[in-house]
């Protein structure tokens, strides 16, 4: 009789997953157990958000394992509204900032508690499940809910992050995949307002990849796709940049040898807008429509047992709908071009494992990004890299990570430099719990004399974490 119920169970889990997957919306991500935590996720450091470290599956029903966790932490922020710290008299409303209730950009510091629960589901499937055979099924949820020590209500928030995926065999060597991700997050301040912003955005996404479907090719990998990005600003003055994004992908991946093989991208993508950004016949912001073609290829290899890398370098051009926008300026008439953009993209990166059990990962890359709240500008160019040196010595693991990259705003002479350290360590006190402690430090310089562009953060925490 168990084994019955344990086959019903495995069935109404598969389908609630499958109808998750379908109806909400996925990231091209594969890897259930990963969450793309977006711009938040960088401007409050990944490294603070490591959560992945319980892995050991305890608790399980059949073959579906439960991982829960929890994080509570206590960190120190040195200037929670991100401003320049130059004490200077704001000179009232500009072009992109929209609130003057604070005199003069001094820094606030405030101690600040973050509760972090978490749940991981993993169920491997080698049964059939209507048409197709499930290989991969999981479910991700992760959350912080900050709160602010000080007089700082206003900071208050709760963030959530929901990553699910299922691939299924639909034929023997026709994998497809669905993915979703979903997150709730209040963006920081330091633009527009002193509050918070808070944002929804989904991410759904469907692939095909099909293997060896030209016999003459057996190591060619054929993957069509397609990913829609939708965002929403809950502020009706932010609501300019609530957009929609679709981006259809063919990707080639041909095997060389064991430890060579080469791969080629083509995708097109659109960008429409939810608001016409016309008020009294004049667009005060410079967002446009738009689409893109971008073409990349690289190589991925494994030189050693001990190093691998990859690297794709192309091209993209993006024509927007709008060439010539008019907007408030200094001058209600005064005009700015935005004109299309064209040029070389790219990303790679090493991974090697040194003695010591001492890992090195370097990371470059070249993106194309929409600047949605800089004035005059729809897009700029993120271009920089990571280095990060992790080691693990019996229960105490750390990590030392160091980022640096430029944005390039196009359309106006704006151009942005920031830096990064962050040092953060754990020690497994027993299997199911952990003590961890860090500290960051960010620096962005802009070229432009912006009301609170520049800023200098200082972070520090301390915390425990448990998980199964």
């Amino acid at each position: 009789m168990k084994k019955p119920k344990y086959t019903l169970l495995k069935l109404m889990i598969a389908i609630s997953a499958f109808m998750f997957a379908h109806a909400c919306h996925a990231q091209t991500n594969n890897n259930p157990s990963l969450l793309d935590y977006g711009n938040y996720g960088v401007n409050m450091n990944r490294q603070q958000l490591n959560r992945g470290s319980f892995n050991q599956g305890n608790l399980h029903i059949g073959s579906l394992k439960i991982h829960p966790s929890f994080h509570e932490k206590v960190m120190y922020d040195d200037n929670i509204y991100r401003v320049s710290g130059t004490h200077r008299k704001m000179q009232g409303q500009d072009s992109i900032t929209t609130n003057t209730s604070r005199e003069n950009e001094s820094k606030e510091s405030d101690i600040i508690n973050i509760a972090s629960p978490g749940l991981r589901l993993e169920l491997p499937l080698g049964e059939r499940f209507l048409y197709g055979k499930i290989k991969k099924l999981g479910l991700n949820w992760q959350s912080d809910i900050r709160t602010y020590m000080d007089d700082n209500a206003s900071q208050n928030a709760d963030n959530h992050y929901i990553v699910g995926s299922v691939t299924l065999e639909v034929l023997k060597g026709f994998d497809l995949t669905l993915n979703q991700n979903f997150q709730h997050t209040n963006t920081g301040s330091g633009s527009e307002t002193d509050q918070l912003h808070r944002r929804n955005t989904n991410s759904s996404g469907i692939a095909l990849r099909m293997s060896q479907i030209i016999h003459s090719l057996k190591k060619l990998d054929i993957e069509v796709a397609y990913r829609n990005f939708d965002q929403d600003y809950s502020e009706t003055q932010l609501e300019r940049a609530n957009r929609n994004q679709d981006d259809y992908s063919f990707n080639l991946y041909y095997t060389l040898t064991p430890k060579l093989s080469i791969n080629s991208k083509y995708t097109y993508s659109v960008i429409e807008y939810d608001k016409d950004r016309a008020e009294a016949g004049i667009n005060t912001d410079a967002l446009s429509d738009s689409h893109t073609n971008t073409i990349t290829g690289g190589v991925v290899w494994k030189a050693t047992a001990k190093t691998t890398g990859h690297f794709n370098i192309g091209y993209t051009d993006r024509e927007y709908e709008k060439n010539v926008h008019q907007g408030y300026d200094s001058d209600p008439s005064a005009l700015w071009d935005t004109s299309d953009v064209n040029s070389f993209v790219m990303d790679g990166g090493v991974t090697t494992r040194l003695p010591w059990n001492t890992i090195l990962d370097i990371n470059v890359y070249r993106q194309l990004r929409e600047a949605e709240f800089t004035a005059k500008s729809n897009s700029f160019f993120s271009t920089g890299g990571s280095f990060t040196l992790s080691n693990k010595f019996r229960k105490l693991n750390s990590a030392f990570t160091a980022n640096y990259f430029v944005t390039d705003f196009k359309g106006v002479n704006r151009n942005d430099n920031i830096i990064s350290l962050a040092f953060n360590t754990s020690y497994a006190i027993t299997k199911w719990s952990q003590v961890e402690a860090g500290y960051s430090w960010r620096k962005k310089d802009t070229n432009i004399d912006f009301d609170r562009e520049d800023e200098e953060i200082n972070q520090a925490y301390f915390g425990l974490g448990f998980g199964l």
